[in-house]
């Protein structure tokens, strides 16, 4: 089951298409574009954190994204994109289907290990602070819901947009821009277990 916020249909239509044998389903939303990065389930979380997450994003009690609890999740996450902009967060399930999990993102934080954005910042029923916190853990770290933190910047002092982070993290055949060149490297390799 799913709750009606979650769904596409309405129980009128449940009630037609299960008891009325000459009703015929309209279609369902059809997504024109998605984002072409596939986010691994056990990367994004719905989080207690502390706004306004930069420059020290803490997050804590990391859950399942907010509207997508109610069934067993499988496939991967992306994000919806209208007018060649990012707008909204969901899930692509393994047999196709799309899962609406946030209808609008407003994007926060950033850092080469997470991307804190808000589901639904504007909408009707908001929780403390508005919207719901969402982060997204990059390969750099461990997946899961272990919460911690990290060092972060606000998207404004970003070099970086949030299109290029999930690209560059979540889609293998994306090649990022060059970077800073350097002439000379002091000849030491320093294990990433001793820097802190």
């Amino acid at each position: 089951t799913e709750s009606l916020a979650n769904s596409e249909m309405t129980p009128g239509e449940w009630l037609l298409q299960n008891f009325n044998p000459s009703f015929t389903a309209p279609p369902t939303r059809q997504y024109n574009e998605l984002l072409q990065v596939a986010i691994p389930i056990n990367r994004a979380f719905d989080v207690q954190w502390n706004p306004p997450g930069y420059p020290l994003l803490r997050a804590s009690y990391l859950e399942p994204p907010y509207f997508d609890r109610n069934e067993d999740r499988d496939g991967y996450y992306t994000f919806d994109i209208q007018d060649g902009n990012i707008a909204g967060f969901v899930r692509k399930r393994s047999d196709g289907s799309v899962l609406q999990v946030f209808d609008e993102v407003e994007f926060i934080s950033i850092s080469d290990n997470v991307l804190m954005f808000n589901g639904n910042p504007n909408g009707i029923y908001l929780p403390g602070g508005g919207g719901y916190g969402t982060i997204i853990k990059a390969p750099s770290i461990a997946s899961g819901n272990a919460g911690g933190n990290w060092v972060t910047e606000s998207l404004a002092n970003s070099e970086m947009t949030p299109g290029e982070w999930l690209l560059q993290n979540f889609n293998p055949s994306f090649t990022a821009p060059p970077t800073r060149q350097y002439n000379e490297l002091l000849q030491v390799a320093i294990p990433i277990n001793r820097a802190f």
